[in-house]
This record gives C-alpha cells, sequence and structure tokens, in this order.
C-alpha cells in the first residue's frame, strides 16, 4: 500500500492558487500533491476549499483517479482481512 505524506506542500500551494483564481497553477500543484499521496486529497471531493475547481475537467479527472486507489486501496485491505495472508500486501 501506498504510503501517504502526512504534510506535504503542495496541496496547499493549490489552495492557494484556488483563492487567487488560477485554476491551472492550481490542478498541476494538485497533480503533484496527488503524487504525494497527499491525505488532503482524500477529502477533495467534499471540502470547500477545492469549491472553484470543481467545474475544471483535470478536477473531475483527479477526483476519479483518488476514488479508484481508495476503492483498490480498501480491495486490497478487505482481502487481507479475510485471507489473513498479510504478506501480500505492498508496501
Amino acid at each position: 500500500m501506498a504510503k501517504l505524506t502526512p504534510f506535504p506542500l503542495a496541496g496547499f500551494v493549490a489552495d492557494l492558487f484556488l483563492r487567487l483564481g488560477d485554476h491551472d497553477q492550481a490542478m498541476d500543484w494538485l497533480e503533484k500533491a496527488y503524487q504525494e499521496r497527499a491525505i488532503r486529497l482524500i477529502c477533495a471531493a467534499v471540502e470547500p476549499a477545492f469549491d472553484p475547481a470543481r467545474d475544471h475537467p483535470r478536477f473531475n479527472s483527479l477526483l476519479a483517479r483518488i476514488a479508484g486507489d481508495t476503492v483498490t486501496n480498501s480491495a486490497e485491505q478487505a482481502k487481507v482481512v479475510l485471507t489473513g495472508n498479510h504478506s501480500s500486501v505492498p508496501q
């Protein structure tokens, strides 16, 4: 399982660009936050700070990738719990 970054800078920089109205720069930084596995992105679908980006196609693509990662990770975790095979958990 991929490790999450507890305090990544990219998510906060993206927030600043969203507040300034520069959505393209914000999306560049949100992509970096995604690559950093930023914890903050877990709530991106509902967090009001991301409201200005909701109509941006790149933001919707990012949300889809985050949701896919969540489903995949949840499925892997469920498999470990059901089988008890902890050796198959990716690090």
